[in-house]
């Protein structure tokens, strides 16, 4: 699995300034090399484009990838995209589409299943 980008949670149609708003309250902004916005790609989610141009500037495929979602519509671009999906769900008692669920991204059990992954190694 390859290290992996953010898109602003919650929000199909985030605008870059509405992201880096988020990242820095959220005291996040140093921790991504690289977060896309849905005004910065062609369609915006559930479209798979913003994946899509994640695994591109990161020299990844998509199937060697896990999006971490937490709605529908991100699971639904996720899954165009064709990534791994990961999700915690923002409400309770919504049945989402996953390869992996949990309560928080913190479950050690995520390490466990993310490292089972089929995925293509890169040396």
């Amino acid at each position: 699995m390859e290290p992996f980008t953010l898109e602003s949670k919650g929000r199909p149609h985030s605008p870059r300034e509405l992201l880096e708003t988020a990242l820095r309250s959220a005291g996040l902004i140093d921790f991504f090399t690289h977060s896309f916005a849905a005004d910065e790609v062609g369609s915006p989610k559930p479209a798979p484009d913003l994946y899509l141009v994640a695994c591109r500037a990161l020299g990844v495929a998509p199937k060697n990838s896990v999006a971490f979602e937490d709605s529908a519509t991100g699971i639904a671009s996720a899954r165009a995209a064709g990534l791994h999906v990961a999700v915690v769900p923002s409400l309770a008692g919504i049945d989402l589409d996953h390869d992996w669920l949990g309560t928080s991204l913190a479950d050690p059990q995520l390490l466990d299943w993310a490292g089972a992954l089929d995925c293509d190694r890169v040396p």
